[in-house]
């Protein structure tokens, strides 16, 4: 196989059960010789992936005349995705550009050479993508990181405005009205989690940054009106964010990092919600103790089962048993059955799962005095998440629970749109609302943030047609000929 930008790549041998042995070898010339040779066992494209990482290894010269052989899948998983592992991109991040690439630009483009590429063929693949957007953002990054690595000649014009392809509308519900707000705050009490979330969240936080919030980050502001009067409010410190595939990392961007206070109204809920998430202290011996930490909840169904006299021959009772599967009053077609006595059977039928999530804890043996264990328990507990769940338990349960008490569906994220909008219609400032909510600009907030509900609508109306009534208004008519001699 001939030797291309990114080394040899030579086919040994193949296993028996069809396995293909490959042995790639990258070389440098430049300041030196020298050489790297490595065997894979795989795909012809897993070998060309090796001969692209062996390459940026030995960082070995671009040679013009060698770009053809550099193919867009080579360059991807040799040079763009490490690059990206390098610059410190979120893991989520990356998982996200690789899902892109492997459905909308690699079955079409990834085994073209780069330099083959045209700005045409580029811009007739992110139209025709089912995700524009997220194709023309990161395909675009693609080959202008290949440009400044000089595997392609020259950088193609990719603004959205040349491709103008058409964004599909993000169609989500409204977010919920004031009245619908309250309604959620009577009904959701006692469903600790999704309770939680709502009274933090409805403070303007994201989803990722309402899971990152722990104890520590809890803080009191405290004013003295003119009048004397003592105003005392809850806060939260936002500099930190979770997800599923990274964890705890910084916020998303440093306009994010700000202050958020909780409203009056649902302050002193919440903090009787993050004093249940407080550690459990037990003595276990003398100067022993265990400190047990809130640590989430099981996703285990526990089932829930009910016990029944039936009597008659065992045929009947078969028959009983099976008109009550089919009926929905037992889960399970053969239950357990038992002969008591003659004509008589006890059976044990299982009517369904206790859908109530159950708490984990981590327990933590510490040796000391008690004054210096309450420390401990204080000292660890300020450091671990209120709400210890992955972002798709929380939708789950939040979907649930939502259903469970008769509400409107809204994803959780749009509790943050809520607050937008009610800050909106207390007549905040654009611009204290944009930074109260971490944004750059209020033209975020517009665009992607504020909600119109009925609340809105009702408003409107209403002053339209005040001005309607209004005795005062305007009510004379226009004339085309005026003589103002």
């Amino acid at each position: 196989m001939p030797k291309g930008k990114l080394g040899s790549v030579r086919l040994v041998s193949t296993e028996p059960d069809g396995t293909c042995v490959w042995r790639v070898k990258a070389e440098k010339r430049a300041g030196g010789r020298r050489s790297i040779t490595r065997t894979i066992r795989g795909t012809e494209r897993d070998a060309r992936i090796l001969a692209a990482e062996l390459a940026k290894e030995l960082d070995s010269s671009v040679d013009p005349d060698c770009m053809p052989q550099v193919t867009l899948e080579e360059y991807y998983y040799g040079m763009y995705r490490p690059w990206m592992e390098d610059s410190g991109c979120t893991r989520e991040h990356i998982r996200n550009v690789d899902a892109n690439f492997e459905k909308h630009i690699a079955p079409r483009h990834g085994t073209r050479a780069l330099d083959s590429l045209t700005e045409e063929e580029v811009r007739v693949l992110i139209k025709e993508s089912s995700a524009a957007r997220n194709t023309h953002r990161y395909y675009r990054a693609i080959l202008n990181k290949a440009y400044e690595d000089r595997y392609i000649p020259r950088k193609f014009d990719l603004r959205k405005s040349e491709i103008n392809y058409k964004k599909s509308p993000r169609r989500k519900p409204a977010p919920w009205s004031v009245g619908e707000f309250r309604d959620a705050i009577e009904k959701l009490r006692g469903s600790e989690l999704v309770e939680t979330y709502m009274l933090i969240a409805s403070c303007g936080l994201r989803v990722e940054e309402a899971l990152a919030i722990t104890p520590s980050k809890m803080v009191a502001l405290e004013t003295t009106t003119s009048e004397g009067e003592t105003k005392r409010l809850l806060a939260f410190e936002v500099d930190s964010a979770y997800t599923d595939v990274d964890g705890m990392k910084t916020t998303k961007t440093p306009e994010s990092a700000r202050t958020a206070t909780v409203a009056p109204l649902v302050q002193p809920r919440l903090t009787e919600l993050i004093d249940q998430t407080r550690p459990i202290l037990e003595e276990e011996a003398p100067g022993v103790w265990s400190i047990r930490l809130f640590d989430g909840y099981s996703r285990a169904r526990h089932p829930r089962y009910e016990t029944r006299l039936l009597k008659g021959a065992r045929s009947e009772v078969d028959g009983q048993i099976a008109n009550m599967y089919e009926t929905g009053q037992t889960k399970a077609r053969w239950p357990q059955l038992e002969k008591v006595a003659d004509g008589t059977y006890v059976v044990r039928l299982l009517c369904g799962y206790d859908d109530e999530p159950i708490k984990r804890y981590d327990e933590i043996i510490y040796a000391g005095s008690a004054d210096e264990a309450k420390m401990e328990a204080e000292r660890l507990w300020r450091g671990r998440r209120i709400m210890p769940c992955s972002h798709s338990y929380l939708n789950q349960r939040w979907k649930r629970e939502l259903e469970r008490a008769g509400l409107r569906y809204i994803p959780p994220s749009s509790l943050r749109s809520m607050s937008e909008t009610f800050s909106a219609r207390a007549g905040i400032a654009d611009g204290v609302t944009s930074k109260l909510h971490g944004h750059t600009t209020y033209v975020t907030d517009y665009n992607n943030y504020l909600g119109i509900g009925l609340d809105d609508h009702v408003a409107a109306v209403e002053k339209i047609n005040a001005l309607l009534t209004d005795p005062r208004a305007a009510s004379g008519t226009r004339k085309a000929d005026i003589d103002w001699r």
